[in-house]
């Protein structure tokens, strides 16, 4: 499944009755939202968001406080992760809308929630002003798939190498362990033994196995942790990938800040998890934990 990756910015400025934000309007949609736009080929969100930015509404911003990601289903079926910032506008800022937008007007932001065509625009909306108190936390699960067959012994395209008879116990134990955990969404590499590692959940379940490219060895951690966000939007999940997509992932969390909980261990070994606990579209916690026994 395609995974659609998206970034913008919630636009700030301050004024005699009160701080105001800017939002833009489609006419292909007839809606109102903040500005945002799709990821190129190789940008990052925070660079996709001041370009988005100043491409929709022709302002050259400051990015500062990270605000997460929204997930939802675009119209084409497809889940989609728009990840956003605050930003403060230059100094005396004058709106240019351009591209896909016809208009862009500044507003209260206290009211601004009744301007908004979309619910998740408005979830953002509170989480802006800091009205997310309460809200859950979800854990979802990255799993280093389980023993395979020897890769140097194996003369097929490497996505095909399947799990050993060691891998087939790790899996049903992965199964056994997780076993209390109620989950939603299922979500795995490509390749097959990450697939097979994913099976007996799968089956114990009844749910079915999502296949995400960005999930693949060589990869690197955005997609993942994308993913992540966007499972984390319908309950707990799991994710089953490679060791350096792994490794990648939870590098780029921790040297963002992101706290390691439980007693701090971390660890690669295949069929070890990192459970990734989200609230309120953001990674707040990482907890390592080693292969069943």
């Amino acid at each position: 499944m395609t995974l659609v990756r998206a970034a913008g910015g919630l636009v700030t400025r301050d004024t005699d009755h009160g701080p105001e934000l800017v939002l833009v309007h489609r006419p292909a949609y007839d809606d109102w939202s903040f500005p945002k736009g799709k990821l190129e080929r190789g940008e990052d969100e925070l660079d996709a968001a001041l370009r988005e930015v100043k491409e929709e509404t022709g302002l050259t911003c400051e990015a500062g406080e990270d605000l997460g990601a929204i997930t939802y289903v675009d119209g084409r079926g497809r889940p989609k992760v728009v990840r956003y910032w605050r930003m403060e506008a230059p100094p005396k800022p004058k709106l240019h809308p351009r591209h896909e937008i016809d208009l862009a007007r500044w507003v209260p932001v206290e009211g601004a929630e009744v301007e908004l065509t979309y619910p998740h625009d408005r979830t953002l909306l509170r989480r802006f002003v800091g009205e997310e108190n309460g809200l859950p936390t979800v854990p979802v699960y990255v799993i280093r798939h389980v023993k395979a067959g020897e890769r140097a012994a194996f003369d097929e395209p490497d996505e095909l190498r399947s799990i050993s008879k060691t891998g087939r116990k790790q899996a049903r134990a992965l199964r056994d362990v997780l076993a209390a955990v109620p989950f939603s969404r299922l979500v795995s590499s490509p390749f097959i033994r990450c697939v097979q590692s994913l099976e007996p959940i799968a089956e114990d379940r009844g749910l079915d196995i999502t296949v995400a490219r960005e999930l693949s060895e060589g990869q690197g951690p955005a997609g993942a942790e994308a993913w992540v966000l966007a499972t984390a939007a319908d309950g707990p999940a799991v994710l089953c990938t490679h060791g350096d997509v792994m490794r990648e992932l939870v590098d780029s969390l921790v040297d963002r800040g992101v706290p390691v909980g439980g007693n701090g261990a971390n660890g690669w070994a295949k069929a070890g998890t990192w459970r990734l606990d989200v609230r309120s579209g953001r990674i707040r916690e990482l907890t390592y934990l080693p292969p069943p026994r």
